[in-house]
């Protein structure tokens, strides 16, 4: 009954053991959420830009 039991330790450890960093679905979701975050803020500073590149007199 031991190698049963240490054997199931090892299998739950091994799943554990690849689930975490940025292969897991929380980090990718942390990457996609600053990815998106990134983009959206570098086009809104690039609509702000423009717009206040249209306003100025020429």
């Amino acid at each position: 009954m031991k190698d049963k039991e240490s054997s199931d330790a090892r299998r739950a450890f091994d799943y554990q053991e690849r689930w975490h960093g940025w292969g897991s679905p929380v980090g990718l979701g942390i990457f996609l959420l600053s990815v998106s975050g990134g983009l959206f803020l570098f086009f809104t500073g690039v609509g702000v830009l423009v717009a206040n590149l249209e306003s100025l007199p020429q």
